[in-house]
């Protein structure tokens, strides 16, 4: 376990967590072996089906009174196949069933064009569903060591949305203790579920394009923040802007921002993860983002997992990146 000095004249340490697993395979299952989408689902237990329930025929409910018929007028259930979980209600007419192998149809378009299969899973009991493809051929290097990896995210919502989307997402790799860090927002796209096969190979050969000039573009991105330098007062001004002071009255909040403050400034300093570039901005937006996604609390690996997984174009990543871009072209 690496243990970080926070600063050079106190005592005060904060613990790295041990064994950082990527987020998709802590709530996924791997699928590296897979050959194909199919087989993919197999391994990931998303071989299952949807089925649906017409609101206005009534089901079953079992209550305090006993069992009793209730009623979804012009609505219609979404059931998995597999098990007697509800995953949503929809418009009668209105809404197409999308299930797994139609929604993730796309991954075999990808693979053929040079992606690998890395995770699959579900959340929310299978209302989210999501497979996760990297891409070999589009990994870059900053500054000559620090390796980023890209990959491609299919995800579907079986909870009433509908919506099946595919995007992209840069992680940081070091490869002492295997911590990932999520780099950048996403780039998405929204796959139509009436589409063609010869529609849904331009989608995926969409995406790969985009991924190969998104990754030449964080690649310049990169090596312009690891030739910037960073004096240790700019990188407090930076944190300080991440992590605004709070009012002195609110006492405890203020303690969490100084223990806050003084972690960030410790892993800025000592973490073995920014030595390949100290005192750059580079390794200020890596020892924000390295802090907020494995050092901030979190109830369990699982609920960590969740919020890097879930993290939106509102997450802390996008707001550390957006400044540390400003303060570097000032």
């Amino acid at each position: 376990m690496t243990v970080i000095d926070t600063s050079t004249d106190s005592a005060t340490t904060v613990a790295d967590p041990v064994g950082r697993v990527r987020a998709d395979l802590v709530l996924g299952t791997d699928i590296s072996h897979a050959t194909n989408i199919d087989d993919a689902l197999k391994i990931a237990g998303l071989d299952w089906g949807i089925t649906t329930v017409d609101g206005d025929t009534g089901i079953s409910v079992i209550g305090d009174d006993g069992e009793y018929s209730a009623f979804a007028p012009n609505r219609k259930l979404l059931l998995r196949d597999d098990k007697p979980i509800v995953l949503g209600m929809v418009g009668a007419t209105s809404y197409t069933v999308v299930e797994n192998r139609t929604a993730f149809a796309l991954a075999d378009n990808a693979r053929s064009m040079g992606a690998v299969f890395t995770a699959a899973g579900e959340l929310d009991f299978g209302r989210k569903t999501f497979v996760t493809m990297n891409l070999p051929e589009a990994g870059i290097v900053i500054g000559g060591k620090d390796a980023i990896s890209f990959d491609l995210r299919f995800r579907a919502d079986h909870a009433g949305t509908g919506a099946v989307t595919m995007e992209l997402e840069g992680t940081r790799l070091w490869c002492l203790n295997g911590c990932t860090t999520r780099l950048s927002l996403p780039i998405r796209w929204v796959i139509r579920h009436c589409s063609s096969a010869e529609e849904r190979i331009a989608a995926v050969s969409t995406a790969m394009r985009g991924a190969f000039r998104y990754a030449k573009e964080f690649a310049a991105l990169g090596e312009r923040l690891i030739s910037s330098p960073m004096r240790l007062d700019d990188y407090l001004v930076y944190i300080d802007q991440l992590y605004p002071r709070p009012d002195d009255a609110r006492k405890a909040a203020v303690t969490r921002w100084e223990k806050r403050r003084s972690d960030l400034i410790g892993l800025y300093r000592t973490s073995q993860l920014q030595q390949d570039a100290p005192g750059t901005a580079w390794s200020a937006v890596a020892a924000a983002t390295e802090y907020d996604q494995w050092f901030r609390n979190a109830r369990s690996p699982e609920s960590r997992a969740r919020r890097q997984f879930t993290a939106g174009e509102d997450s802390f990543t996008t707001r550390a990146f957006g400044l540390i871009r400003e303060m570097a072209d000032a």
